[in-house]
């Protein structure tokens, strides 16, 4: 039985790869599962076709419906152990007990590893599919939560994980947070290979200098410097039917963001409803590292009922014009939140979501379009007096 993470590396000749992380099913270690899954992208729904839906599984399936999964294939395995007339109705048993779920109408495709039947088939729709991938944000600071750390003998501290957003170089300076320790990035590994940059989406090893692997655990993330950690976070709130009575206007929580694992307290100004959205605050008794578009999920302390989730929120973007870049709205929308009051470069890249280089470079297009106008003329640059800069349409 899987208790922990495993690993493994897929890559075709044309150079598409991707990183398979394998989760527990086991209720037991639905932690481990959360901590493995908040990476995902592409899911891989193996279902033995002779048992059907498990309930782990459905909770598995909600539990995803939060986090950051696009895309799904589903697998009805060991399709050698039913006799041929029977695999029609297995498949279509397993997909009715997958509606309702977020694998609800996708494709079965039965396969059997012991013959080699449709193999070759799930291997051109993994192929497809990795290739069809949107890309992830490389342009914003790098987040990267920490599902594993070791020492290898030679080397030093090692890290993995999956590179959330942004991207890393050899010779990075970076941060390790809840902490703020300085993580030098020495050498930067995929699946064995050696490499000198690495973009969002990758499984990543940094074996980073300057740090003890006793002050490492799971549940910390190695971060750009614009990234801190914190207690206390406005999110939106989806709560699931089945756990709508478990509610109050403050309700005990067990919070799972990015690899970590906290206790906390979900804060609202009216009990959550069934399937609705709500705004609410999220008070964690430990610190992670949360912003703006981070998803978590949330489940009762004792017993560990799933309760639902939802996302960090960010500040409410303002509407682009056609000539906005993503990143100038962002900005844009930032400046409006702070609206008369000082802004400094630290909160506005973080606010936004952005390195604090593209943050300004964005700054800066608004300035020379004027959308938004300096107060102090005086300024000898924008890293140096951003507080002086205000949407146009601010009084002054």
């Amino acid at each position: 039985m899987t208790l922990d993470l495993g690993f493994a590396h897929l890559q075709f000749p044309d150079g598409v790869e991707g990183g398979i992380v394998d989760v527990p099913g086991h209720e037991r270690f639905l932690h481990n599962m959360l901590a493995g899954a908040a990476g995902m992208e592409l899911l891989l729904l193996v279902v033995d076709a002779s048992e059907g839906v498990m309930p782990q599984t459905l909770e598995h399936l909600a539990i995803l419906q939060f986090l950051n999964v696009r895309r799904i294939i589903v697998v009805a395995s060991k399709i050698d152990l039913i006799e041929a007339a029977q695999r029609d109705d297995a498949c279509r048993r397993i997909e009715g007990q997958l509606q309702g779920t977020l694998a609800a109408s996708v494709p079965i495709l039965p396969v059997s590893a012991m013959t080699g039947e449709n193999m070759a088939a799930l291997a051109h729709l993994l192929h497809r599919e990795l290739g069809e991938m949107p890309p992830r944000n490389v342009a914003s600071p790098v987040y990267l939560p920490i599902d594993r750390a070791f020492t290898l003998t030679g080397i030093g501290t090692v890290v993995t994980g999956t590179l959330m957003q942004g991207s890393i170089e050899t010779g990075d300076d970076l941060k390790l947070e809840p902490g703020g320790a300085r993580a030098h990035v020495r050498s930067i590994g995929v699946f064995g290979s050696v490499r000198n940059r690495v973009e969002a989406g990758s499984r990543v090893a940094l074996n980073l200098s300057g740090i003890d692997r006793r002050e490492i655990a799971r549940g910390q993330a190695v971060v750009g410097k614009e990234f801190s950690a914190g207690k206390s976070f406005a999110v939106r709130f989806t709560p699931l039917q089945t756990a709508a009575g478990l509610f109050r206007r403050r309700t005990p929580v067990r919070a799972y963001i990015g690899s970590a694992e906290v206790l906390g307290t979900l804060v609202a100004e009216e009990a959550p409803e069934s399937g609705r959205e709500l705004r609410a605050t999220l008070h964690l008794r430990e610190p992670v590292v949360a912003f703006p578009g981070v998803t978590f999920v949330l489940r009762r302390p004792s017993p560990m009922v799933l309760l639902g989730g939802g996302f960090v929120e960010g500040t409410e973007s303002a509407t682009a014009t056609e000539t906005e870049s993503p990143d100038e709205a962002a900005v844009l929308a930032v400046l409006n939140g702070h609206a008369l009051d000082a802004a400094q470069p630290g909160e506005i890249a973080t606010a936004a979501n952005l390195r604090e280089a593209v943050a300004l470079d964005a700054l800066g297009r608004l300035v020379e379009r004027g959308d938004v106008v300096e107060v102090h003329h005086e300024a000898e640059n924008l890293g140096r007096d951003v507080a002086s800069l205000l949407p146009r349409e601010n009084p002054l």
